[in-house]
């Protein structure tokens, strides 16, 4: 995906939510590695791409609130950075695609 091939978020810039662990060294260089990627490809942070962060904290409550919270609210991509949180994640956009198949 390159920067003007999608159609903008209402705020005029794609919205991505990175959910990690707080205070991990290496989910923060990740995370530095992620960002500089993106605007080696044109994707400027609060120009044309959001980043929204979250952290679980591996608190498996704080996971479960999150990916319901994450997935209701549509972003263009979703970044996990554990094994619990993308399968809490798997399990919340099965259960959301369901719904809307049910629905149409």
């Amino acid at each position: 995906m390159t920067p003007n091939r999608r159609v903008s978020s209402a705020c005029g810039a794609h919205r991505v939510l990175a959910f990690a662990r707080e205070n991990d060294p290496e989910v923060q260089t990740r995370i530095a590695v992620f960002r500089q990627g993106l605007e080696a490809l044109g994707w400027m942070e609060n120009r044309n791409v959001q980043i929204e962060h979250r952290f679980s904290r591996g608190d498996i409550a704080r996971i479960q609130a999150y990916t319901a919270e994450l997935v209701s609210s549509t972003p263009d991509l979703i970044i996990a950075s554990s094994s619990p949180v993308t399968a809490a994640l798997k399990q919340a956009t099965h259960l959301a695609s369901a719904s809307v198949r049910r629905h149409t």
